[in-house]
């Protein structure tokens, strides 16, 4: 009981938590700039993973295949059979 008490305390003699705006400042600019460091220091690792995996700076590009008509027709005749069953639920409720 008596270290929950402590933790939960207030600090005694200091009126505004957190510091002053000059100290606040320079931590949220140190902060900055180690998120800065290391989101560079990642990204050259990816990169370097990317390159061993074949990456020479063009996007990789899949063969690009055309819908045929077969499919149009099957996607159409889902849609209009999920629609009417939609339709149907919607109606049919009492």
């Amino acid at each position: 009981m008596r270290a929950r008490a402590s933790r939960s305390a207030a600090a005694i003699g200091n009126n505004h938590s957190g510091g002053s705006v000059f100290w606040r400042g320079e931590v949220t600019g140190k902060m900055a700039g180690n998120l800065l460091l290391r989101s560079l220091e990642r990204s050259d690792r990816v990169y370097a993973a990317m390159c061993s995996r074949g990456y020479n700076g063009e996007p990789l590009q899949i063969n690009k295949k055309s819908i045929k008509k077969p499919e149009v027709l099957f996607l159409a005749g889902a849609i209009v059979t999920l629609t009417l069953i939609l339709l149907l639920g919607f109606f049919t409720q009492a």
